[in-house]
């Protein structure tokens, strides 16, 4: 995929503008790690390459920084009204298991891992297929 329609697709699934938002620059710089071989099998960086990209490793890229930016967040609750950070996280972190299962690229989001459909969290001790446990192990 080209690099525009690639960026588009990244800045609309991965929601960059909306809370907590990536500048552009930070998405480029998420997309060009995402650069794949070309339609002509030319490497990226070889001479003949065309810009091609894993829009899908990119956008579970974006949903990993996102989770990272909001991990420092707190709970708080307001007028009746409770923010839970947990659930915020546990939806990132959803959002980024999502696109990572589509990537042709492999994708590290600090400590969790994939490897033959499991989701693996550093520090556990077998891997967890289902993302709720995910988050009782990653979510205090």
């Amino acid at each position: 995929m080209d690099r525009t329609t690639a960026r588009a697709r990244v800045v609309l699934l991965g929601a960059t503008g909306q809370r907590p938002a990536l500048t552009p620059e930070q998405v480029d710089t998420i997309l060009d790690g995402h650069r794949i071989v070309d339609a002509d099998g030319h490497l990226p960086g070889a001479d003949l390459y065309v810009d091609t990209f894993d829009w899908a490793g990119a956008t579970a890229e974006v949903w990993s920084v996102k989770a990272a930016m909001v991990a420092g967040d707190y709970n708080f609750s307001a007028d009746n009204l409770r923010v839970d950070k947990g659930t915020v996280l546990a939806n990132m972190l959803a959002m980024e298991a999502k696109y990572a299962a589509l990537a042709l690229t492999p994708v590290d989001s600090g400590g969790i891992s994939r490897a033959a459909g499991t989701i693996q969290v550093a520090g556990t001790n077998g891997p967890f297929t289902v993302l709720d446990e995910v988050a009782r192990k990653v979510i205090p």
